[in-house]
Parts: C-alpha cells; sequence; structure tokens
C-alpha cells in the first residue's frame, strides 16, 4: 500500500467513525447534520482532506467549521436587508452561492486574482477601488494572515464600511499568544510553513488582535459559540474555539 492509498483508507475509515459518532448522538428525524451555509441535510460531514480530522467540511458547499459558525450568528443576526451592499474577499462556495441567491442585493466578490473562484473583480485588499462608506456588509474571512500590510488593509477595510449600520466579519486564525508573532525574516514558503504553519501565512494572530481591529477605527465585538447546546455544535458541524470578530464603524 502506497502512501495515497494508506490516506484514502485513512479518510474512509474517519468518515465511518464520523457516522457512528452521530447516530450515537443526534436523532433528529429530518437528518442527522445540517450545514447552516447551504441548508443541505446528511448522516455526517467529511473529514478534512489534508489533516484527516473528522467532520470538517460540507460535502454540499464545502464550508468548514468557521463557515458554519457565522453562518450561524448571521442567522441570528436578520443581517438581510433590500438593496443592501455586499463586499466579499475571497469568496468561499458556500456564502457566495448564499449572497447569489439574493437578487435584491448588490453583491461583489473580489480577490487580487481575477481567476480565483466566483471573483467579479480585482481588488487589491491594502488599495480597495470603492468609495468610503458604501458597504452594508463586509466579509473578510481567513485572508488577513495571507497580507503582508494587514494593518493598510484593515484600514481599507474601516474606510469602506458603511457608518453605523455597516458590520464587517474580519475573522482569521487565532493561537493562544499574547502578542501576534511575524517576523520579517521569515520570508520563503519553507521558513513560512515552518513557522505559521502554512506556505502563504506571514504571521500567527494573537490575543491582541482585537487591538489591532480598533486601531484602525473598528468597534469590535469578538462573539463564539462556547456556550452552544453539544447537540446543536454537533448538528452543525461546529468547534467551540471558534471565534468571530464582528466589527462596526461608530
Amino acid at each position: 500500500m502506497n502512501f495515497e492509498q494508506y490516506r484514502n483508507l485513512m479518510w474512509h475509515l474517519t468518515y465511518v467513525e464520523s457516522l457512528l459518532e452521530n447516530a450515537a448522538a443526534v436523532t433528529a428525524p429530518e437528518g442527522y447534520c445540517e450545514c447552516p451555509v447551504c441548508k443541505a441535510k446528511f448522516p455526517a460531514f467529511l473529514p478534512s482532506e489534508q489533516s484527516l480530522k473528522p467532520s470538517s467540511f460540507c460535502p454540499n458547499c464545502r464550508s468548514l467549521h468557521r463557515h458554519r459558525a457565522l453562518a450561524l450568528l448571521m442567522q441570528n443576526m436578520d443581517w438581510h436587508r433590500k438593496g443592501m451592499r455586499v463586499l466579499h474577499f475571497a469568496p468561499e462556495q458556500g456564502f457566495y452561492q448564499l449572497f447569489s441567491s439574493f437578487k435584491d442585493i448588490e453583491y461583489w466578490p473580489v480577490d487580487l486574482n481575477l481567476n480565483a473562484f466566483g471573483v467579479k473583480k480585482s481588488v487589491d485588499i491594502t488599495n480597495i477601488t470603492f468609495d468610503d462608506d458604501s458597504f452594508d456588509l463586509i466579509m473578510c474571512t481567513h485572508v488577513l494572515e495571507h497580507i503582508p500590510d494587514d494593518r493598510k488593509a484593515m484600514r481599507e477595510l474601516y474606510r469602506v464600511l458603511k457608518p453605523k449600520t455597516g458590520i464587517a466579519f474580519l475573522n482569521v486564525p487565532m493561537f493562544n499568544l499574547p502578542v501576534t508573532f511575524e517576523d520579517p525574516a521569515i520570508n520563503t514558503p519553507e521558513l513560512r510553513l515552518k513557522y505559521y504553519g502554512q506556505e502563504d501565512h506571514v504571521r500567527l494572530y494573537g490575543l491582541d488582535f482585537s487591538q489591532r481591529l480598533a486601531k484602525a477605527g473598528f468597534s469590535v465585538q469578538m462573539c463564539d459559540i462556547e456556550d452552544m447546546d453539544d447537540k446543536l455544535v454537533r448538528r452543525h458541524g461546529l468547534k467551540r474555539t471558534e471565534k468571530i470578530f464582528l466589527c462596526r464603524k461608530e
């Protein structure tokens, strides 16, 4: 058995483990699991193809733990308003489909790479080519850890967000560090993989992330799912450690 065959076998065994766990723990008649992004129901979320972590992504829209936690928060906020403008950096498949389904909003899925999935316009997050105070909702999930000048990007996001009523979800991978770790000398894919865990990451965000956002002008509310019922956590394939940063422009 070669390495790829071994990984394929382990992936299927992990999926079977998820099926057995969900069958024992979730008894809702309409299905064991439900993705709050695309509303699909199925016996279990699929394991990660890279890390083989169980219950990682949705087989329908490929949402991950972080996307499903964010979708649940958005549902509770009743975020949708007719005529609103949405700016979405590095659009994920599930949220792209969700926003595109609303014909009464102006939706801008953007990325620096015009050939990336769903992208409507090439936009540099450190030099956003939209007017001040022009968006009701901004989604920027797991993007800032890729941006060398993230503070400039935060200021640009703040600039284009509407004051008072606008909301921005600016989520990043979080680490239990007192301050964000970044070093300009870590400047090759090999070093970034070694120190940041991914070849295209440029820092590890620590517990000061809210303060970094606040320095850009944002009013920041950190949300989590620590108090959610265990059955709901399992049903939606969530992680209790997930943190969501809801930002406003006062």
